[in-house]
Parts: C-alpha cells; structure tokens; sequence
C-alpha cells in the first residue's frame, strides 16, 4: 500500500516542481507565530554535506534567499504541540517512543512548493504515519495535520533548504529541478530533539532545545 502513496508523492511533486515559476512564488518572512513543541530528526553529517553542496551551488545562481545553516537543517517528525503538556511529561512519553530508535529513509528526489525547496525521504522498514500515529496517541494531541498540504505528505519525510525571500530566477528553479529524479541514498536518523519554538527555520532567537533524544 505504501509503495503506491510514496508514488503518488512523487507524481505530486514532480508537478509541483513543474508548476512552480518566479510569478507564483511567495515571499518568505521570517516571523514569529504561536509557541508550540516540535519533534525533529536530525540528518547525519554525510546528508549535511550533500545538502550543503546543493545549497553552495544554488547560492551561486542566487543568493537572495533564505538557506538552512547546518544546524537549523531538520526533518519534522510532528509539530504543533501544544505547551499545555508539561514538558517533563512529554520528554518522558517520547522517550519510550524513540529510546535506541534509528530511522532509516531512502532519499530520492527534489520538491518544491511556492514557498521552499526540499529533498524528499521515503522510510524503508517501517511506517512514518504510525510513527507519527503512536506519538499521537502516546501525548494525547494530533500535533501537525501534513494532509493540509498533500494527503501523502503523512507518510513521507522531507528536509527544506531554502525558503524564497525574493521572486527566484528561473535558473535556480530549474537548477532544484536538475536533482527531481537524483537518488541520493539511504540515510539513518538516530537523533531527535524536541525543541520550544515560535518560528518554521529555528530561528535561535525563537528557539530552544527541550531534550535531546
């Protein structure tokens, strides 16, 4: 069941890709929104290196735009939780989750909405949704709703590295489009913080570490 939404996530991103154009793009600006909890992957140092490389060959087109430093560059496992939990309670419902949990993700393929650019991550031997279910049921809260985006954004990962803070030029849309069928590789996550924020980039001023897993 699953091979056949990740194949309908990519079908939809590669029309995303497509779509996307310097008219349509939105303006990214970096603001502060409701504090909440959020539980995030940390990629390992080979898959930095990779994206670093993308982004110093993008920077080279465009530079003027929003890309992650090494240490904001994140995948959201769930987002959106509410600070009404204690924190002390919710580290300890996630530890019994994620104790010596590594994530193993295949990374294959570019996306970008209007808004950023992402590497897309397909999860292999396990499920992200009932991951993402059993974190919902272990804290009592649904946290972020993906399907508000595409329905298949549930089972699948994805880490931005640059959000658009000017109309792009077409040549760095269509640098990002060059990497739309690259494979990658597969990729372990074995580091989680769940993190107090007000912001989508942890932006340092917003943000800080509540635990590391």
């Amino acid at each position: 069941m699953e091979a056949n939404i990740f194949q309908t996530f990519h079908q939809a991103s590669l029309q995303q890709l497509s779509e996307v154009n310097p008219k349509n793009t939105k303006i990214f600006k970096d603001s502060k929104g409701e504090e909440n909890y959020t539980l995030v992957a940390r990629p390992e140092s080979k898959l930095v290196a990779i994206i670093l490389d993308i982004q110093k060959k993008l920077k080279s087109i465009d530079p003027h735009h929003f890309y992650y430093p090494e240490k904001r560059l994140h995948m959201t496992i769930i987002g959106g939780i509410s600070l009404s939990t204690s924190e002390h309670t919710l580290i300890g419902k996630l530890q019994t989750v994620l104790e010596n949990r590594s994530l193993e993700f295949d990374c294959r393929g570019s996306g970008t909405n209007t808004s950023a650019a992402s590497l897309s991550f397909y999860p292999k031997g396990f499920s992200l949704h009932e991951l993402r279910e059993q974190i919902r049921f272990k804290i009592n809260e649904k946290g972020t709703d993906f399907t508000i985006w595409i329905p298949t954004y549930e089972y699948v990962g994805w880490i931005n590295f640059v959000r658009y803070q000017n109309v792009p030029k077409n040549e760095l849309l269509e640098e990002i489009r060059k990497y739309k069928e690259e494979k990658f590789g597969i990729f372990s996550f074995s580091k989680f913080d769940l993190i107090k924020t007000s912001g989508l980039v942890l932006n340092p001023e917003w943000t800080t570490i509540a635990h590391e897993f």
